[in-house]
């Protein structure tokens, strides 16, 4: 009617009109799907198609910004101007330089996308954040791996070429992306469409990098990379750094995530360079939903230090003062008893440390000795001299200074004089409990041998032979030191029982050499009785008929005596 009475009235209808958006009749008309007007004004009104709206906002955006995948509308808008002779641009920029294309796999629009790519859209286009389509489809919130795999088929279909390692403004690459948002499912699909698992962006973080900065601890993520690029033969950079120098594992523990971290050193990463990460990046990437649960913040932190423990890596007080400091922020030391369940799980941690501190205040007095054998005997027995061993002061009688085990080192000339080219490193960590209460975390290492009657330079052992010769070290141990109290269990250290068998069991599955326990430590100890350690030492050599000797005399003590520091021996 209004095209009617204009007609009569000989008054044109201004049918590119436009509201204080820069919105015209068009646009509104699409943005509510009303079909009929939108036909009417492109037949009768002349309306243009690709009109812009202050935002940059074209005809064919509103229809792809829509809810509801309305492909029957696009096809309309385009049937009708090809009818018109008037060419629609498929590849029209907003105020973003973002394409219809990228509007439509933004909403998750389908079938919007297959019509577009049918209809001439480049697949390739970048906006003004160097954000491909296929970026887009790697970034949304959501995953929706079937608009990924329909967008590739269609563009294999109409040979259009997809950049796989295309890179945004910030050298991301789709496939960076994929795994910020942890969609597996596109990951997995990238991967075997070729993406480089090792390709920086330029912060100098590869895709692994990304992976351990998540915020959930998904082994899942994780080994799936690591698989799909073992069945592809594509050799992973775990140990790569960025421009900063940091490893995927420094990020694993920085953001808390220990199941990443037992992956990552599975896989080989390098645990001998690994340097605790700084306090400047350290739980900084956390989002506020994990640090809400301080619970959860505490165990974590707990156990990703105990993972890398259980590997071999030794503490030092500044890793201990980094997680403090972390905690100190964050409001993790119970102030109140409502917090105290938090601040539980991280107080054994804690103590050790300021045991530490206390040792250097008082210039290492607190009674643990430790000396290497070929200090005490005359005789260069080379089986036991390259053995230290720690003592600690249990209990002062008379003249006599009563100690117990504490642990047990090979010497560092030992170590490096058995670490040679050509060979496989075996360790194995176990955590084991003695009869008499004592639990004890007893570190293995072997190394494979070389066959006489083979040519070859190397003896490198197969991954799978490796884990057989592992998983034998652990029910050795395992059988061996459950049997026996503590005292038992030392005496098997000199000569190196355990390690003897261990390495006449691996021989069906590789042949070793140079197998040790390399180290044991005392996590828990029973709880103090006298008259137990004084069966370990024997009588002492006590004076008859009563009198005190040099040996002194047995003291009583009251049940549940703790022996008290000695600030001089």
């Amino acid at each position: 009617m209004l095209f009617e009475l204009s007609d009569e009235r000989y008054r044109p209808v201004r049918v590119d009109a436009r509201d204080k958006m820069g919105g015209t009749p068009l646009h509104h008309a699409l943005h509510y799907g009303l079909k009929k007007e939108v036909e009417l004004l492109l037949r009768r009104g002349g309306a243009d198609p690709n009109s812009a709206t202050d935002n940059g906002l074209s005809p064919l955006h509103i229809v792809c910004l829509r809810d509801g995948d309305d492909e029957d509308l696009a096809r309309m808008f385009f049937q009708i101007n090809d009818e018109l002779h008037r060419r629609v641009e498929v590849d029209a920029r907003d105020r973003l330089d973002s394409t219809p294309l990228h509007t439509a796999i933004y909403y998750g629009n389908k079938n919007l996308v297959e019509f577009l790519l049918r209809r001439g859209a480049d697949a390739n286009f970048a906006d003004k954040n160097g954000s491909t389509p296929l970026h887009f489809v790697c970034g949304r919130e959501v995953e929706d791996v079937d608009l990924a795999k329909r967008f590739f088929e269609v563009c294999d279909r109409l040979n259009q070429p997809v950049p796989i390692e295309s890179r945004d403004n910030s050298n991301n690459t789709p496939l960076h992306l994929a795994l910020i948002r942890g969609h597996k499912k596109i990951v997995e699909l990238l991967l075997r469409r070729g993406a480089g698992p090792n390709l920086a962006n330029e912060e100098g973080e590869t895709p692994l990098h990304t992976i351990c900065q998540g915020d959930n601890d998904d082994d899942d993520l994780a080994t799936m990379f690591f698989e799909i690029n073992d069945e592809l033969h594509v050799s992973v950079l775990i140990d790569a750094k960025d421009k900063e120098g940091r490893t995927p594992l420094q990020f694993a523990v920085a953001n808390l995530l220990p199941r990443v971290v037992d992956v990552l050193l599975d896989r080989g990463a390098d645990l001998s360079s690994f340097v605790f990460p700084a306090s400047s990046y350290f739980g900084k990437d956390l989002e506020n939903d994990r640090l809400d649960s301080k619970p959860r913040l505490t165990f974590e932190a707990v156990a990703v230090v105990e993972r890398l423990e259980r590997r071999g890596y030794e503490p030092v007080r500044d890793d201990a003062l980094t997680i403090m400091q972390f905690f100190a922020e964050h409001g993790l030391f119970a102030d109140k008893s409502s917090e105290f369940e938090a601040e539980l799980p991280s107080r054994g941690f804690f103590r050790r440390w300021a045991l530490d501190c206390f040792l250097e205040l008082t210039n290492d007095r607190l009674p643990i000795l430790c000396f290497s054998l070929a200090d005490l005997q005359s005789d260069n027995d080379a089986e036991r001299s390259f053995r230290k061993f720690k003592l600690i002061a249990e209990d002062v009688q008379g003249r006599n200074l009563l100690t117990n085990f504490h642990g047990m080192d090979l010497t560092t000339d030992k170590l490096k004089s058995m670490v040679k080219k050509w060979q496989t490193l075996i360790e194995a960590v176990v955590d084991v409990k003695t009869t008499d209460g004592y639990s004890l975390r007893i570190f293995c290492i072997g190394f494979t041998n070389k066959d006489p009657q083979s040519s070859r330079k190397t003896c490198y052992a197969q991954h799978s032979q490796v884990r057989s010769i592992r998983r034998k070290m652990v029910d050795i141990i395992t059988e061996d030191v459950t049997k026996s109290d503590l005292k038992g269990v030392v005496s098997k250290l000199l000569p190196d029982a355990i390690a003897k068998d261990i390495e006449k069991a691996c021989q069906g599955i590789y042949p070793l050499h140079d197998v040790y326990i390399r180290k044991v430590k005392v996590l828990k100890k029973p709880r103090f009785e006298l008259s137990k350690l004084l069966e370990l030492h024997g009588d002492g050599g006590s004076s008859k008929g009563g009198e005190t000797g040099e040996a002194g005399t047995k003291v009583d003590r009251p049940e549940g005596y703790e022996p008290p520091v000695q600030e001089s021996v």
